[in-house]
């Protein structure tokens, strides 16, 4: 009986040495799968041996009495310690393992990052993007982590904005009190209309992670009887249905921006971007050109009994879950657009408005803005293009409710709820929006991801993915600007290149397909210089420290032909920090503390082509 205990122990003390050297380098890999199976072993093989041990440890201590031998007092107390130091670490591991997230949802560092997790700084505009040749969606609901090949990417791209922990990414920034909108694009059931939910259900399973009770996912597409069909049709029904079951303390399901029932005239008068811009209300029609100013769209009184009374300019019918969620994930499709170019997240917006004031099962052509009344064939040929002088301003007003209207509607100078912007390139439609099989849409496997906290940022580095000039895109290039008379209230984001900074993947030459155009503006593209014909990225040809100046600071520098912004990253302790250089002529300039560090720059150009230097030691 005395010998018994030896094979579990062994096994046991051999699963935990290949743990602690696995996983004492790198404690992360603690949620990896191979040392989720030595936690098992030996979460099975010390309490054998324990048990086991227990008639020969009396017998042993018996005979120790009788014979006070010291060397079966040293046996006795090893095995002790063993047993007792295992079901220690088996005990820890697995209140880390039970407490953490799924594998999808760890900071991989040996995945491609540019580089390791920093702080982000202030003033930069942080963008992941996010690249995996193994990235597909998953073929049925629910889509979790171990059927959805999507998953991961996800995951990793919300993790690198540092929103969060490394366990929960959304930490923080979601959280038990808030309600949370899902807004993925439904425009249709055809391959590359729609944002699949193979990219939302890990956006699902974050939010649930950072402790959210009541999460909606929802569009507003064709019509409100269209977007019910869709989202059954696509996967949204199903999937939200199975993790009612999953996650029974969260109040989750499928909702209908076009809800008659619940929405609310938003009136942003002088706050528009149609303040002084020399259109008259009558100058505003719908998708076909014709007048928006006697349709019924604006006629009929919300159940506040707000009456537009035919005025166009300013006024938007927003869904009330828009207006009652605290925390919006915008999920957009990347597709090319007969109107807008592309579309991304700003223009995803569009969604939150009624397709129609009157019926449920009327069109959606009375919905915003699209073109100027009534213009002749050939102008509206070039009103769908760069020459589009309305939608934008639409567009624009839009966005600024979703960041800045109260659950009322009444816009406020602070922003009134927490935004998150993502772009599902995975699948992207070319040519147009309307996918594969309608309209000569075609699907191009980007395998990408996008994500920040910053929407314009986010469409101008997405557009970059599309091989476009995000400037030379009209909403794009005007969403930024403020109302007139706002006094530079009611910021969208920015579209400038050298503020905003691309993390995860590195852009480069590995991405210079441009995507093809629609047939109503190739004729555009050219005269315009929409496309992206550099790919190079930025050459830094040195970098260098000073000793350390007044103040203990080291000077570091980098020279740089062809950038437009450099940031300088260090870490310290396992820690990361990041910096905006400071540009003169083709010398960046970034100051650290005096103290032992590994540190590398990176350069951006305007395209957000990008280059890291390899890591320097300060020792």
């Amino acid at each position: 009986m005395k010998h018994k205990w030896k094979i579990p122990f062994w096994i046991g003390v051999g699963s935990l040495a290949w743990f602690i050297l696995r996983v004492g380098p790198r404690p992360a890999r603690i949620m990896y799968p191979c040392q989720r199976a030595a936690l098992v072993q030996m979460s099975w093989a010390f309490p054998a041996a324990f048990i086991s041990a227990l008639a020969g440890m009396w017998s042993a201590a018996l005979n120790f009495f009788r014979s006070s031998r010291f060397k079966r007092f040293a046996r006795v107390a090893a095995v002790c310690a063993a047993v007792a130091a295992g079901l220690l670490v088996f005990s820890g591991s697995r209140r880390f393992w039970v407490n953490s997230a799924p594998v999808g949802l760890k900071m991989d560092r040996s995945s491609a990052r540019i580089l390791p997790f920093a702080v982000p700084e202030k003033g930069v505009s942080l963008v992941s993007f996010r690249h995996d040749p193994t990235a597909y969606y998953g073929r049925k609901p629910p889509y979790d982590e171990n059927s959805n090949p999507a998953y991961g990417i996800v995951c990793r791209a919300v993790a690198d904005l540092g929103l969060g922990s490394t366990s929960s990414p959304l930490e923080g920034f979601v959280t038990s009190a808030d309600t949370v909108l899902i807004k993925p694009n439904l425009l249709g059931d055809k391959t590359g209309m729609y944002t699949h939910p193979s990219v939302v259900r890990p956006l699902i399973d974050m939010c649930v992670r950072a402790g959210a009770k009541v999460i909606w996912v929802g569009d507003g597409g064709p019509g409100y009887v269209g977007t019910e069909a869709i989202m059954r049709e696509v996967g949204y029904t199903d999937m939200v249905e199975a993790l009612k079951s999953e996650y029974p303390g969260v109040r989750i399901r499928t909702v209908n921006l076009h809800d008659l029932r619940q929405w609310h005239w938003v009136n942003l008068g002088r706050q528009s971007m149609f303040c002084k811009s020399g259109y008259r209300d009558a100058d505003l029609a719908d998708a076909m050109g014709f007048s928006l100013v006697n349709s019924p769209y604006y006629a009929k009184k919300d159940p506040q009994g707000v009456n537009p009374g035919g005025k166009v300019m300013g006024w938007y019918a927003i869904s009330d879950y828009v207006l009652g969620a605290t925390v919006i994930i915008n999920a957009a499709k990347m597709k090319c657009h007969d109107y807008m170019i592309n579309s991304l997240t700003i223009k995803n917006n569009v969604g939150v408005t009624l397709g129609s004031t009157v019926s449920e099962v009327e069109v959606s052509t009375w919905r915003i803005a699209h073109l100027k009344t009534r213009p002749d064939f050939e102008q509206v040929q070039f009103e769908t293009n760069f020459g589009n002088d309305i939608f934008w301003r639409a567009i624009s007003d839009v966005n600024r409710i979703v960041l800045y209207a109260d659950s009322s509607g009444v816009l406020k100078v602070k922003k009134q709820r927490k935004y998150l912007a993502f772009v599902d390139a995975v699948e992207a439609s070319e040519v147009n929006q309307y996918g594969l099989g309608m309209g000569g849409g075609t699907i191009y496997r980007g395998q990408a991801v996008f994500a920040g906290t910053d929407p314009v940022a986010v469409d101008a580095v997405a557009s970059r993915f599309m091989g476009f000039d995000c400037l030379k895109v009209p909403v794009l290039a005007k969403a930024p600007l403020a109302p007139p008379d706002s006094g530079g209230k009611y910021d969208l984001g920015t579209n400038d290149p050298a503020g905003i900074r691309i993390t995860g993947s590195i852009m480069g030459p590995d991405f210079s397909r441009v995507f093809e155009h629609s047939t109503n503006w190739h004729e555009y593209t050219e005269r315009e210089r929409l496309d992206i014909i550099d790919f190079d990225p930025p050459d830094v040809s040195s970098v260098g420290s000073s000793p350390p100046g007044p103040g203990g600071r080291v000077r570091i520098t980098a020279l740089i032909t062809g950038g437009t912004a450099a940031y300088l990253y260090y870490e310290v302790l396992g820690k990361g920090y990041v910096k905006k250089m400071q540009r003169q002529g083709a010398e960046y300039t970034a100051f650290i503390p005096d103290i032992e560090c590994d540190y590398s720059v990176q350069a951006q150009d305007n395209h957000f082509n990008t280059r890291i230097t390899p890591f320097y030691s300060r020792r």
